[in-house]
């Protein structure tokens, strides 16, 4: 196997780092993103036993991490809310690194841990070109975002100074009173040499998002209303199951990863449990939130289309 890549890991709640697979790290069995402090995933591209980059994180590849909600760029986040997570650095000082690669992943905290917890949903299907989804594996337990194939810069395609590498996914903030969160990235831009050397050069950098708790308390119906969709995955028909609810009308809202409204409904609900049915045989296939609101509060639900 050909090793030689950067990796981009964002991570909610942990370090990133990148193994150096042209083909990614969490599809060869690790997760160098730092969220996890065992199973042998160790963060940065110094670890022992892999073949890695330069030794060194380089300070002229500067990172940064954007939470996008309508775009506004955000530092706290809202219980279910889908949220676009981009990933931008800018090559501040080297020469002919032309192509990057990255890993991504969501974790509660703000901190490392042998047995991190995933945070949210990170999106599955449909992502940025050159990037997939691994779920969380006998090597480790961090849903991953990565790159599986060497992504091109952008502006100076040579790599030069003024390069920009760039990716981006959706993830949809976990439940009400989860707490904080942390996004880790780690990103690496490679000469493209084929091998792992000093001229490729990698950087770290994290972000903590805050629960949004003033806004939570009205968009998040959990305790009083429960709400599923199936079948998910769905092909022609979703239906959307209401149980131990009050009665009344319910707006039923899809969206794409976009923010772009698909179709709305009402929802009429005349007792305790109810089912509403949906046509989704014209849906594109990829990933939708469906939203369900009453009286200003909400709850959403990722559904996939196939």
């Amino acid at each position: 196997m050909k090793k030689k890549l950067l990796l981009l890991t964002l991570m909610v709640g942990s370090y990133v780092g990148f193994n150096s697979f042209i083909d990614g790290s969490a599809g060869n069995g690790y997760d160098h993103t730092g969220a996890e402090t065992s199973m042998g995933n160790s963060a940065g591209c110094g670890s022992s036993g892999s073949s890695c980059h330069n030794g060194s994180a380089s300070p002229a590849i500067d990172l940064e991490i954007k939470v996008d909600s309508i775009g506004l760029y955000k530092t706290t986040y809202v219980a279910g809310k889908t949220y676009k997570i981009t990933v931008r650095a800018v090559n501040q000082a080297h020469f002919g690194l032309k192509k990057f690669g990255f890993q991504a992943g969501v974790i509660k905290d703000s901190f490392s841990s042998p047995v991190p917890v995933n945070a949210g949903i990170i999106q599955t299907s449909n992502l940025d070109t050159g990037v997939s989804y691994y779920a969380g594996s006998a090597n480790y337990r961090v849903n991953l975002v990565e790159a599986y194939t060497p992504l091109r810069a952008i502006l100076d395609t040579n790599g030069g100074p003024g390069a920009v590498y760039e990716s981006y996914f959706y993830w949809t903030a976990p439940v009400a009173k989860t707490g904080k969160v942390s996004i880790w990235v780690a990103l690496a831009a490679v000469n493209n040499n084929n091998v792992q050397d000093a001229g490729d050069q990698w950087t770290t950098k994290h972000i903590v998002l805050q629960e949004n708790r003033d806004n939570t308390a009205v968009n998040d119906l959990s305790s009083s209303l429960h709400v599923s969709a199936y079948p998910n995955p769905v092909a022609s028909q979703l239906n959307i199951l209401f149980s131990n609810v009050a009665a009344g009308s319910y707006n039923v809202g899809i969206h794409d990863l976009t923010g772009k409204v698909i179709s709305t409904d009402v929802a009429n609900v005349s007792g305790a449990s109810a089912t509403y049915a949906l046509d989704a045989a014209t849906w594109a296939p990829g990933v939708y939130i469906a939203v369900i609101e009453k009286d200003g509060a909400r709850q959403s639900i990722q559904v996939i289309k196939n």
